[in-house]
């Protein structure tokens, strides 16, 4: 089984909170975990906000940000088509990064023949990956 982590998926790898044991569920029932070329950048601005906002300690926000330096190796790292990506932001009112994860999620469809199931904690993201016929999950469908 091949998972999709957005970038709210993927930060749950790295700090604890809701959702951090469903996503480490999924990575370790997982043949393969893929995520989006801006994931890492995202998750680095998500991670830092956590922290500016002191909802991260120091100490947790540097062994979060080197947790996800160490493992983006593993990860499957999917491009994108800008202008399906695009396409998917006006189809389904997205904001442009929202769109590019689903498409990233299409690219990986495509190129393995296989629908990887998306794991998403954005609602208007999930609804818009239901429409595209993905598995998601948590439990939006």
């Amino acid at each position: 089984m091949i998972v999709y982590f957005d970038t709210s998926a993927l930060v749950k790898l790295f700090v604890l909170e809701d959702g951090s044991d469903l996503v480490e569920g999924l990575r370790s029932e997982a043949d393969a975990i893929a995520t989006s070329c801006i994931a890492y950048v995202e998750a680095c601005a998500a991670l830092t906000r956590r922290y500016r906002e002191k909802r991260l300690s120091h100490r947790n926000y540097l062994d979060a940000r080197r947790g996800l330096l160490d493992q983006w190796p593993d990860f499957a790292i999917a491009q994108v088509n800008e202008v399906q990506a695009g396409e998917l932001a006006a189809k389904y009112k997205l904001r442009g990064l929202d769109a590019i994860h689903i498409e990233a999620a299409n690219e990986v469809r495509k190129h393995t023949k296989s629908s990887p199931t998306f794991c998403t904690f954005d609602e208007r993201q999930a609804e818009a990956a239901i429409a595209e016929r993905f598995n998601v999950v948590p439990g939006l469908h």
